[in-house]
């Protein structure tokens, strides 16, 4: 691997001050928009009104009867929606039921929209109050991570599902997607979205960023037949995996529809089986392994990240023995 002068290893936390929410956030947000019955509004425009109002009733309704009172709860009072993921997870893997009348099918229609009030919470948070404040942290964010990388290339994991430092350095080369592909590794290949003609990327050889999205990302759609992941430079795109109608924005060139989320959302009971996800966690490993400084911003290594914790340790230990061997060998 090239030479890489850092890596930093992203958290919500790092997110934050670029006005998106933190984990702990997520839920008191949920009830906030279920609340004022905004949720799912972003596809007003693509699904029938009634249908979404019958989604935000049923995952209301849902979230009452997992925890009691949730309806009248206020902020301090609710679970960690980590807590809420692996109760149901825990239920889906088991083919249990938490409840009466509620069967697998039931668990499973809850997960998709609770899915997707995740994503919609971390797409839909309104930045323009704070839009001066986020432009000088934006600026600032940008011109350390140029500092950093010198006239090397630098790594980037994030834990994050959203796209701030993605955009943020995506506008260094104007959002050009063939020059994005030359200049970004993101641990895998993939394919432009909303093209007419279909457009591949193969990873970068000599990458000025490896940015990995161990967690997925709101810009990435994948196709569960073919097993292709699609990218939109541009902006997020994960509400197209939502809608009802299909065509050519959540429609694979295998015809495979609807393209699915790729993300890893935070529960106790998950584990990784998208292939291309498996290939982003392996190249974050060696980048880690490869670098002589990790800066770890906003990330306090939550207990159900295990696996990220794996990977700095078995990063820090290959450093330690290759420094040995080569004191043995310089003797």
């Amino acid at each position: 691997m090239e030479d890489i002068a850092a890596t930093l290893v992203l958290g919500a936390g790092a997110s934050k001050p670029l006005g998106y929410l933190l984990t702990k956030d997520l839920l008191p947000e949920i009830k906030k928009e279920i609340d004022k019955k905004s949720l799912f509004e972003q596809l007003e425009h693509d699904m029938p009104k009634k249908d979404l109002v019958a989604d935000r009733k049923r995952l209301a309704k849902f979230l009452n009867e997992l925890f009691h009172g949730f309806r009248d709860a206020k902020a301090p009072d609710y679970p960690s929606i980590t807590e809420v993921l692996s109760l149901v997870d825990y239920t889906i893997q088991h083919s249990q039921s938490l409840m009466p009348k509620r069967n697998l099918e039931d668990w499973l229609r809850f997960r998709r929209l609770l899915e997707f009030a995740i994503f919609y919470s971390i797409d839909s948070e309104d930045k323009d109050e704070n839009k001066r404040s986020i432009e000088r942290v934006s600026n600032k964010l940008r011109r350390f991570i140029d500092c950093l990388r010198g006239d090397n290339s630098i790594g980037i994991i994030s834990t994050n599902y959203d796209i701030a430092v993605d955009l943020l350095l995506f506008e260094t080369v104007d959002n050009s997607p063939r020059i994005i592909a030359e200049q970004f590794d993101f641990g895998i290949a993939w394919r432009e979205a909303e093209q007419d003609e279909l457009i591949e990327h193969e990873r970068p050889k000599y990458p000025k960023y490896h940015l990995y999205k161990l967690h997925g990302s709101l810009n990435w759609l994948r196709c569960d037949l073919c097993e292709q992941t699609y990218v939109n430079v541009t902006g997020a795109m994960t509400h197209q995996a939502f809608r009802h109608e299909r065509d050519g924005s959540n429609t694979c060139d295998c015809f495979h529809a609807p393209l699915k989320p790729t993300l890893i959302v935070p529960s106790l009971v998950r584990d990784i089986h998208d292939p291309k996800l498996v290939q982003v966690w392996e190249r974050s490993l060696e980048v880690v392994r490869s670098s002589p400084v990790w800066i770890i911003v906003g990330y306090s290594l939550p207990y159900e990240d295990i696996a990220i914790r794996s990977i700095l340790l078995r990063a820090f230990h290959s450093q330690t023995a290759a420094a040995k061997k080569g004191k043995r060998n310089q003797k």
